[in-house]
């Protein structure tokens, strides 16, 4: 299921960069809206959540988020340093700059029902 999303978000940005040569893009589907992720049917769905945002937290952390599972290290490499930075210090850097990431669960928790949303909106 990763490698099928990461491949369809992949697609999508593709699709928005100003490239001529790109004549067409068909990601097997868009995950463009995260709230319908998180709240499928309006429900909060709290497992699938905090596992996201500690995996997250773990990668933005330079860890591999995997707890020793097979099927998901073979899928998840986690950070690694690029051939032309062999001290590691590029990949230091951008560990260090994804601690400022925001954190997954807070911010779905912090997303208010859209309904409410809505109404609010639609209030004289």
């Amino acid at each position: 299921m990763l490698t099928v999303l990461l491949s369809c978000i992949t697609a999508a940005n593709i699709a928005s960069l100003p490239e001529t040569s790109i004549k067409a893009v068909a990601p097997l589907f868009d995950l463009s809206d995260l709230y319908l992720l998180a709240y499928p049917g309006g429900a909060f769905a709290k497992y699938l959540v905090t596992a996201w945002s500690a995996q997250t937290r773990r990668l933005n952390a330079g860890k591999m988020p995997c707890n020793s599972d097979p099927v998901c290290e073979q899928m998840i490499q986690g950070p690694k340093p690029v051939d032309a930075d062999p001290g590691e210090v590029l990949l230091r850097q951008a560990i260090a700059e994804h601690a400022a990431n925001f954190n997954v669960y807070e911010c779905f928790r912090a997303a208010p029902a859209r309904t409410i949303v809505f109404a609010q909106a639609a209030s004289p």
